[in-house]
């Protein structure tokens, strides 16, 4: 039988035809599976905390380029948006200058954890209601601070208090007379 009789071809057919036939089929049954942990320390031994980021990408919105109204000198608005109806802002402000600012109180009205991560825009429009350029501010709990992000301390932004926000341009604006007030990312726990 060592020098591949009739019954060594046999059970060498036999083999290829029974492997022919599973592979098929085991490899539309089975699934990719990650093996069982083999005790609960193993298990949360793998779990990460998820650390929330500030989003680096440019801004879906487009801001207009000409206001379809000239607003008053000074005037600040909030446009609405997916984060708006959980925010209080009031007290808004413009600082013109060279490099004008807008500020204002914020409150959380929503009856969730304090925020962790805040990002706020500002654009600038001139006294006929001309885009000039824009400025952004990023507030983020002192936990997940970055060095582009001013540090809140914990429980900012809690149900019952508000804090001071700034936003002011990075270029030169010297003729912003109002600006628009848009909130782009808000995350609480």
């Amino acid at each position: 039988m060592a020098s591949g009789g009739a019954p060594g071809r046999a059970l060498l057919r036999t083999t290829l035809i029974v492997g022919m036939v599973l592979t098929p089929i085991t490899a539309c049954t089975a699934s990719p599976a990650a093996p069982a942990p083999s005790s609960a320390a193993q298990l949360t031994s793998e779990v990460r905390p998820v650390v929330p980021t500030r989003d680096q990408t440019e801004p879906t919105r487009t801001p207009p380029r000409q206001l379809a109204f000239t607003p008053a000198a000074g005037s600040v608005t909030v446009e609405s948006g997916p984060f708006t109806d959980r925010l209080e802002i009031t007290d808004l402000s413009l600082q013109p200058g060279d490099h004008p600012s807008v500020t204002a109180a914020l409150s959380n009205v929503a009856d969730v954890s304090a925020v962790i991560v805040l990002e706020l825009r500002a654009d600038f429009y001139d006294a006929q209601g001309g885009y000039l350029g824009f400025g952004t501010a990023g507030y983020a709990d002192q936990e997940y601070a970055d060095n582009g992000t001013i540090p809140l301390t914990h429980f900012t932004g809690e149900p019952d208090g508000s804090f001071t926000i700034a936003v002011s341009s990075t270029t030169p604006l010297p003729g912003a007379a109002s600006a628009i007030l848009t909130v782009p990312q808000l995350v609480n726990e």
